[in-house]
C-alpha cells in the first residue's frame, strides 16, 4: 500500500486497497471532481445539488458557508449546478479548441486578429450565459497579456467590453477583478 493511501484511508483495515482507489476513480468520474479536497452536496436520492472545498476560517463560518449552499437544494439549484458541470465540460474543451486557433495570431501579438477569431468562435459556437463570459475573459484576457503585457489600459478596455456584454449577475467577479487591475494602474 501507498503511504499517501494509508492517510487517507487512516489505519483502518482494507481487505483490498485497489478496490479503495478504484471506488475513488469512480466517485471523482462520476462528479467530475478535479482537485481535493472537494466536497459534494447530495439530496436524499443521491443528486449533487452543490459542491464545495476547503474554507478559511474555522468551523463556525464553514458551517454557514454549508448553511448557504443548503439553500440550492431545490429543482431549479439542481438545474443550475448541472448546468454548470456541463459549461465546465464545454469549457475545457472549447479553450483547448480556441487556444489553437488564437496561438499563431499571439505569436505574432497581432491582437487585433486574436480578437477577431475569438469573437467569430464564440458566435459560431453559439456560446451564451456564464459560459460565454468565462471563455471570453479566459481568452481575451490571456491574449492582451499576451500581446500587450503590462499594459494596464488595454486590460480594462477588454473587461469594460465584456461586461458591457454581458447580464450584470453574470459579471460581479469580473467587476471586482477590474477595480483590481485599475487600482494596480493607478499605483505606476
Amino acid at each position: 500500500m501507498k503511504p499517501w493511501m494509508t492517510e487517507a484511508i487512516g489505519t483502518q483495515k482494507v481487505a483490498d486497497a485497489s478496490s479503495v482507489c478504484q471506488a475513488d476513480f469512480a466517485t471523482s468520474e462520476k462528479f467530475a471532481i478535479e482537485g481535493y479536497p472537494t466536497i459534494m452536496l447530495l439530496d436524499a436520492a443521491g443528486e449533487p445539488f452543490a459542491q464545495t472545498g476547503y474554507q478559511a476560517g474555522g468551523p463556525i463560518k464553514y458551517l454557514a458557508h454549508l448553511a448557504e449552499l443548503m439553500k440550492d437544494n431545490t429543482p431549479a439549484g439542481k438545474a443550475k449546478f448541472s448546468q454548470g458541470k456541463k459549461d465546465e465540460v464545454l469549457l475545457r474543451g472549447y479553450g483547448e479548441e480556441l487556444e489553437k486557433l488564437i496561438t499563431p495570431h499571439l505569436e505574432k501579438k497581432d491582437l487585433a486578429a486574436a480578437e477577431a477569431a475569438i469573437a467569430k468562435f464564440i458566435k459560431d459556437k453559439a456560446v451564451t450565459g456564464a459560459a460565454k463570459v468565462t471563455l471570453s475573459v479566459n481568452a481575451r484576457v490571456g491574449s492582451v497579456q499576451a500581446c500587450k503585457p503590462g499594459n494596464h489600459s488595454a486590460l480594462l478596455k477588454v473587461l469594460d467590453e465584456i461586461i458591457a456584454d454581458n447580464p450584470a449577475d453574470l459579471t460581479d467577479e469580473l467587476k471586482q477583478f477590474r477595480a483590481a487591475v485599475a487600482a494596480a494602474r493607478d499605483k505606476k
